[in-house]
């Protein structure tokens, strides 16, 4: 009778008083915890032994929620102070995202090859000693190829990038645009059969558009499924590489075509130095996309989960795919046999 009325008076107190601690750390490393309660059920009243290895399981378990919150905290706080200084904040994200480096030198070449080559094209089919000397009627009608490219293909390309990976878009386009940087110095000798010329013409601007949506995407889609942790620095940082290149290409290039058109230099350091120097980019930036980073973006990374707004907050909540220090709250109550 005395053993009876323990163990109903040590299920009563762990019915009454036993609860389970669920921490759900809310955010990628913000270590903002949140704990819910669930009453303990036991099927069966435990003995006081049991009783007392559950509460030392339970203070274990907040222990270490308490523990991984303080340390989530401090990281939060960490980031924080070192947010006001943006030099410091550039070298950490870029120290803590491996192989960003190769995946902004292509950015770059990227963008260097698209403005320079719109350049040299344009200086090209203006020039009537040492290039195609079209009319400007004529200079617009040779891109109308180039616009239905850029309108068409986006829609082509998702299926080609499930099908073949965008580092292999990205290094098909760099290769359309090495094809389109060697055919138009090609046409000079065309223009006297209009036939062959206006087909090359075609040929080139489809070229162009079809390289630059694929290899613009590709490159934009490699640079975010590296990045999970300060995606808007990061971006932000590639964005920059492209406006160095897109406001260094009309200069260089429209040097090069000077100097090459004036200098009276032969072959191919004439009118053709500017689209070789422009293929040798091309080339470059080819031989950059078989660096580690850029193939391993072929590889399908999940990114952290996005949750809906929380009713409480105005804010986005992400908590990462897999943690294993976050406990998440049990939608039926969990029962113990002790």
């Amino acid at each position: 009778a005395a053993s009876a009325r323990a163990r109903a008076g040590a299920r009563a107190e762990l019915s009454a008083q036993i609860e389970l601690v669920c921490v759900d750390v809310q955010g990628a490393g913000r270590g903002t915890a949140r704990e819910e309660t669930t009453h303990l059920t036991p099927r069966e009243a435990p003995s006081s032994s049991s009783a007392t290895r559950l509460k030392r399981l339970i203070k274990r378990h907040l222990q270490r929620a308490r523990a991984g919150a303080h340390a989530a905290d401090e990281e939060s706080r960490r980031r924080a102070a070192s947010s006001g200084s943006a030099p410091a904040s550039l070298c950490e994200a870029l120290g803590s995202t491996r192989g960003l480096a190769p995946c902004l030198l292509a950015q770059f070449g990227l963008n260097l090859t698209i403005i320079g080559l719109e350049e040299a094209f344009s200086l090209f089919c203006a020039s009537d000693a040492h290039g195609l000397g079209l009319q400007p009627a004529d200079l617009s009608a040779s891109l109308t190829p180039l616009g239905f490219a850029l309108l068409l293909w986006p829609c082509v390309f998702p299926a080609v990038e499930r099908r073949v990976g965008a580092p292999a878009c990205f290094r098909c386009g760099m290769g359309l645009f090495l094809c389109a940087a060697m055919l138009i110095p090609s046409l000079q000798p065309w223009r006297a059969s209009p036939r062959l010329l206006w087909g090359g013409l075609m040929a080139a601007a489809f070229t162009r558009g079809i390289a630059g949506v694929s290899s613009t995407t590709a490159i934009s889609l490699i640079i975010n499924s590296m990045v999970h942790t300060d995606v808007g620095l990061l971006n932000g940082v590639a964005a920059a590489a492209s406006s160095l290149a897109r406001a260094i290409a009309p200069a260089l290039i429209g040097v090069v075509f000077a100097y090459g058109t004036s200098s009276g230099l032969p072959f191919p350091a004439d009118f053709h130095a500017p689209f070789y120097l422009l293929a040798l980019v091309c080339a470059a930036t080819w031989l950059i996309s078989f660096s580690k980073p850029l193939r391993a973006g072929s590889t399908v990374i999940t990114p952290p989960s996005r949750l809906p707004l929380s009713p409480s907050s105005s804010s986005l909540i992400t908590t990462p795919p897999h943690s294993a220090d976050v406990v998440r709250k049990p939608s039926a109550p969990i029962y113990y046999s002790l």
